[in-house]
């Protein structure tokens, strides 16, 4: 699975110097890791990261927050929401969404959440870091810190 963390990383880079910084289609694609916060949810699921934004409202001057479309995929773990972030070099923003949470032993879906703070590095890459507040399963919380890098088109 560290493999597969490398490759998703070393493309999105290459992705990145090879596109002009001109077009703006409001899609991000996310690769990194992340790790449970509860160790009882560590999961066969591996720990790679990924995820995938559409901007439907885009920043502006007068409305200074974004509004997206988010499916991150964390192990096992997934989820879909609506997410909110400012407009800024160095930004931070919140969602929620529809999320299913799974560990070896069983799964559940519910409502959940991500807070998430990044700082772009040029030609529309940033790293994000971010919180994952994921259903719990069988009691146990499986709630997910992450580290990527985005990239956005």
């Amino acid at each position: 699975m560290k493999n597969i963390s490398i490759a998703a990383l070393a493309a999105i880079t290459l992705l990145s110097s090879a596109l002009p910084a001109a077009a703006d289609t409001g899609i991000t694609l996310k690769a990194g890791g992340f790790v449970q916060t509860d160790s009882a949810a560590k999961s066969s699921g591996g720990n790679l990261a990924v995820g995938a934004e559409y901007e439907l409202v885009h920043p502006t001057t007068v409305t200074p927050f974004g509004v997206s479309l988010y499916g991150d995929v964390l192990g096992k773990n997934s989820g879909v929401g609506l997410s909110v972030r400012t407009n800024t070099p160095v930004y931070a923003g919140a969602g929620v969404g529809l999320y299913h949470a799974a560990t070896d032993f069983a799964s559940a879906s519910s409502t959940g959440g991500k807070i998430f703070a990044g700082a772009g590095i040029g030609h529309g890459a940033a790293i994000e870091l971010g919180y994952h507040f994921l259903p719990q399963v069988a009691g146990v919380s499986t709630n997910a810190v992450s580290a990527q890098f985005a990239l956005r088109f």
